[in-house]
């Protein structure tokens, strides 16, 4: 691709045609999952290629900035946008008839897909017209000439989205609607043909006048875009921008599961794809050597859009690829199981646990390599509770010291409301020393109980982490089916064959009371309420010596702001 020209920023012409680039900020590349975005503006002249280069600009600017904002990077998020006012034109003759083309072939379409899926039919039983007659007698009726209105709503609804409307004077929409009634005649009655046993093909997608889909429908934003040149980056970012966002992680994947399907599919326009594109990507995801869960996961994700689409704007109104399915896809994955006590001594054998020895690896986190497998050991936290902990979660009540286990600052995460908890301290994790740790890390001006411990715009604190102890576990001996989150299974296990109260164990687990009000509305319980139950957590044959803290420990120097994992893709 050639430069970005200086005077024009964005904006690079290659073959005759111009595109928008931008480039991701490194700090948000793994958010995005990318190092640029970059995309086709479409049949544009030079002046309206910058104006186009101007707009896209901006907004990927405030999805930047938007970004930043949530990450703690930047103070504000951006301005409230002003809501803009899509024009409507009334239709030409001619255009009324193309559009009814392009509807007649949208109901043979979803027709025969009806047909080959062995679906049930809704037209004719579920009238979907403000008159209240079903489709066939209602096109009848304005053939006919009698009630032309019958098919008016069903006619705008089609034109609008390519931002066109039926004229107000009663003769001329009276043509309109006759013209429409004329076209959508033939689909009907290729409905009725089929009933019979006769073979009537779906036509190919028909062209329309350049005055419907020229230039100007490559300047309107995905939620105004009309049918025929919606692609799925649109609902894309539809999606990703949605009332209840998905998470980081979610958009990234979805991210690169569409530029996937531009690859192999050839980025059609939705209203034209079809069940033999899902095919092709299918086999393709197989051929990666991906496993069938997986492949069938991401073929999902464009279904996932699809869906989207169809309930929200509704400018698609049927999903080719649902009935797709990939064989496998539903075996059982690796079983996570309780940590057997050998393992338990095996792991916490190795010199970090015995000697106080601290990887240098950056994602281990220093001294989270050593407390967080034994906070987990003693808690059942999920990895990522445990590594965003502040020091200020390290206090005493009472005569008890308790771990508070909260989401406060923004770049920390829970799974639920029940996951926030204050639990007693385990006496093991008192006399290994971690009050005497987050003693050391206060007065040394940390706020992070572990500030080594990255933090990833995709997984929080604990990801970086989760992903230096797999390798690590492996290295002890652990298999598939024990990870770090098999802490949490152990410590239920030992807690249930104790016969400890099941509201109890949630309590300090974290997890969502099973009762009914009387569990989950008027049940208030303190850590001093589990101390009991702590007592209940042994390990068989471990046995841990104080080891912190070590001749010449110091804790590490305040870094601005959070240690954050090398964006992906970045030097």
């Amino acid at each position: 691709m050639s430069k970005l020209p200086k005077r024009t920023q964005y904006l690079v012409p290659k073959g005759g045609r111009f595109y928008f680039r931008i480039r991701i900020p490194d700090e948000l590349r793994e958010t995005f999952g990318k190092k640029e975005h970059s995309e086709a503006l479409g049949d544009l002249n030079r002046a309206q290629a910058e104006v186009q280069a101007a707009r896209l600009g901006a907004h990927w600017q405030a999805q930047f900035l938007t970004e930043r904002h949530r990450l703690g990077l930047a103070p504000s998020p951006p301005a409230p946008t002003l809501e803009v006012v899509r024009q409507y034109r009334v239709a030409t003759l001619d255009e009324v008839k193309a559009v009814a083309a392009q509807a007649a072939r949208g109901l043979l379409h979803i027709d025969e897909e009806m047909r080959i899926e062995g679906w049930p039919r809704q037209d004719d039983e579920s009238p979907d017209f403000g008159s209240g007659l079903p489709l066939d007698v209602a096109v009848r009726e304005a053939v006919s000439g009698r009630h032309l209105a019958g098919l008016k709503e069903r006619a705008e609804e089609w034109l609008s989205v390519h931002g066109l409307e039926l004229a107000e004077d009663e003769q001329a929409q009276r043509r309109a609607l006759y013209a429409w009634a004329q076209v959508m005649a033939k689909a009907t009655a290729g409905r009725r043909q089929r009933d019979l046993g006769e073979a009537v093909e779906t036509p190919p997608e028909p062209s329309l006048p350049d005055s419907i889909h020229g230039g100007d429908t490559a300047l309107l934003g995905p939620a105004d875009k009309p049918a025929h040149v919606l692609m799925l980056r649109d609902v894309l970012e539809l999606w990703s921008n949605k009332g209840k966002r998905p998470s980081a992680k979610t958009i990234e994947t979805a991210t690169r599961v569409v530029g996937q399907f531009e690859q192999v599919c050839g980025n059609p326009p939705l209203v034209q794809l079809t069940r033999q594109h899902g095919l092709k990507f299918r086999d393709w995801l197989l051929a990666q050597g991906q496993s069938p869960k997986t492949a069938a996961d991401r073929l999902d994700y464009v279904s996932r859009l699809i869906r989207f689409e169809m309930h929200e704007l509704q400018r698609v109104t049927v999903n080719p690829w649902a009935t797709i399915r990939i064989e496998g896809a539903n075996e059982a994955v690796t079983v996570r199981k309780a940590i057997r006590p050998e393992q338990m001594v095996t792991l916490f054998a190795a010199p970090l646990f015995q000697a106080y020895e601290l990887p240098k690896v950056k994602t281990a986190g220093r001294d989270a390599a050593y407390w967080l497998p034994i906070l987990g050991a003693f808690t059942g936290a999920r990895v990522t509770e445990l590594a965003q902990l502040l020091v200020s979660d390290i206090r005493k009540d009472g005569g008890l010291w308790c771990i508070s286990i909260m989401n406060d600052q923004d770049w920390q995460s829970v799974k639920n409301s029940a996951s926030k908890r204050v639990i007693p301290m385990h006496p093991e994790l008192v006399r290994l020393g971690l009050p005497e740790y987050a003693d050391a890390m206060r007065n040394a001006g940390h706020d992070r109980l572990f500030p080594m411990a990255p933090v990833s715009a995709l997984n929080n604190a604990g990801g970086p982490f989760a992903t230096w102890f797999s390798k690590f576990k492996i290295g002890m001996g652990w298999g598939p089916e024990n990870t770090f989150h098999s802490f949490r299974h152990t410590i239920e296990t030992i807690l249930k064959r104790k016969k400890v109260y099941a509201f109890d164990i949630n309590a300090y687990t974290g997890h969502k009371q099973t009762g009914g009000d009387a569990d989950t509305t008027y049940s208030h319980i303190g850590p001093e309420d589990l101390v009991s139950l702590i007592e209940a957590i042994q390990h068989e044959g471990l046995n841990l010596p104080r080891v912190f803290p070590p001749d010449g420990w110091a804790p590490p120097t305040p870094l601005p702001g959070l240690l954050m994992t090398k964006p992906r893709g970045a030097e």
